[in-house]
């Protein structure tokens, strides 16, 4: 398990951050195949693929088994974004999206419930495994926020105070007709 657990969060970190790495390039991809209009189903289209899968593989893993099912969810997002880097319209690279999507929900639960639930579990086990994983995140990640966002409302609250304020006119001059 010690070598596994590396690669494990990984695949996590790779279906996690997919969306937040394609943002900034969405703008540029839909200006090359020409749907700016259908840039908000893009954005959603891998969030929403991954969130409906996830119960899926979850059912999938206790049939199967996780390691098949982990190997799978790598094939299937290895080959979302390959398709994705090809695609030549909007609608494949959406398409494509959701399929890399259904790969990303599957590294995500597949990692975590690998990570978090020993082989063998019961039902009420699992649900308490995967409370004590969301709270970890949680209290884990609220202090990062806290040090990222204290200094950035700092500054801006220093710019607030340095910057200078004019007045608005209340009142337009109109000159009179003579």
């Amino acid at each position: 398990m010690p070598l596994a657990l590396p690669g494990l969060m990984l695949a996590m970190l790779l279906g996690a951050l997919d969306q937040t790495i394609m943002a900034p390039a969405l703008p540029a991809i839909a200006a090359d195949l020409g749907g700016f209009g259908q840039l908000p189903a893009i954005v959603t289209a891998y969030l929403v693929a991954a969130t409906v899968v996830m119960p899926v593989y979850g059912g999938l893993g206790d049939r199967y088994g996780r390691k098949p099912l982990m190997q799978a969810a790598i094939v299937i997002f290895v080959a979302g974004a390959a398709l994705s880097a090809l695609a030549t319209s909007m609608p494949q690279f959406l398409l494509f999206r959701v399929l890399q999507g259904v790969g990303g929900g599957g590294l995500m639960i597949g990692a975590l419930i690998t990570v978090r639930l020993p082989d063998g579990a019961s039902l009420p086990s699992a649900g308490a495994a995967m409370g004590r994983a969301a709270m970890t995140a949680f209290a884990d990640a609220v202090p990062f926020v806290f040090a990222l966002m204290a200094p950035l409302l700092g500054v801006a609250f220093l710019l607030a105070l340095a910057l200078p304020v004019r007045p608005l006119r209340t009142t337009a001059h109109v000159e009179e007709p003579t």
